[in-house]
């Protein structure tokens, strides 16, 4: 694949977990070919960091959990304010959860994980499909 081609120009584009390395690499790709990205994570700091790095105008930061619909469905509502619609969701953000020092199971091994990684994705398309713009 050849970068910078502009496949993506203008479109508009929600990456969740994207302060994270796999994220951070498709936001950096995202903005190459020219799309606009919302890096939507929890990590403040981290994601401050990439929207930085990528030495790309278009792209910027959005503190959201995809636990919590209200926060989705607030970062699409932030995409269509500042670019006008919504294109992409790409829902990656996921985690693994706790593991207990005993390996002894506990609800919320399991419950975390699942919110996250299962709901969250459930989330950004129920956010998204309010009819945001690009759709």
């Amino acid at each position: 694949m050849v970068l910078g081609t502009g496949r993506l120009e203008g479109k508009v584009t929600i990456i969740t977990g994207a302060a994270s390395v796999i994220c951070e690499a498709t936001t950096w790709l995202f903005a190459e070919h020219g799309a606009y990205v919302i890096i939507a994570d929890i990590q403040d700091e981290l994601g401050h960091q990439v929207a930085s790095s990528t030495g790309f105008d278009q792209a910027s930061y959005w503190h959201c959990d995809v636990w919590d619909e209200t926060q989705v469905k607030e970062t699409v509502a932030y995409a269509v304010e500042k670019y006008g619609a919504l294109h992409v969701m790409y829902s990656n953000a996921g985690i693994m959860g706790p593991l207990p020092a005993s390996w002894k199971w506990t609800q919320t091994c399991t419950i975390s994980p699942l919110a996250v990684n299962v709901l969250g994705v459930g989330s950004g398309n129920q956010g998204c499909s309010e009819g945001h713009g690009g759709w």
